[in-house]
């Protein structure tokens, strides 16, 4: 019988765990994401469908006002398009990194069922 492999600690997360928490994480994003944009495409498909010249040309002034009140400056646009990305990519790093260690967790798992099964023979 030789030794059994050497398996990470409790808290340990591989680098190969880690980038399939981290795969699994951008698919459930991409999913969601892309499930997301085809509802609201359907939604404004409807709207467009149902939208007549009449209301159009009636809201006009209103949806030009609504636009124009939009504006914001460059510095703001910036500093809130950093933080946006840091608490993204925060909320990945985190996601991909607990999926990493139920992937270890079940790895441990795995791993003691056949040491168990290889000191009962």
């Amino acid at each position: 019988m030789g030794i059994p492999p050497v398996f990470p600690s409790e808290r340990q997360v591989t680098r190969r765990q880690a980038l399939a928490g981290k795969l699994v994480i951008s698919c459930l994003i991409g999913i969601a994401t892309g499930l997301g944009i085809a509802a609201q495409m359907t939604a404004d498909a409807e709207e467009g469908r149902s939208l007549t010249l009449q209301e159009y040309i009636a809201d006009f002034e209103e949806h030009k006002a609504e636009l124009e009140s939009f504006e914001m400056p460059p510095a703001a646009s910036v500093a809130s398009g950093v933080i946006f990305a840091l608490v993204v990519f925060g909320i990945y790093e985190v996601l991909g990194l607990g999926v990493g260690r139920v992937f270890a967790a079940l790895g441990r798992w795995r791993h003691r069922d056949r040491l168990s099964t290889v000191s009962e023979h």
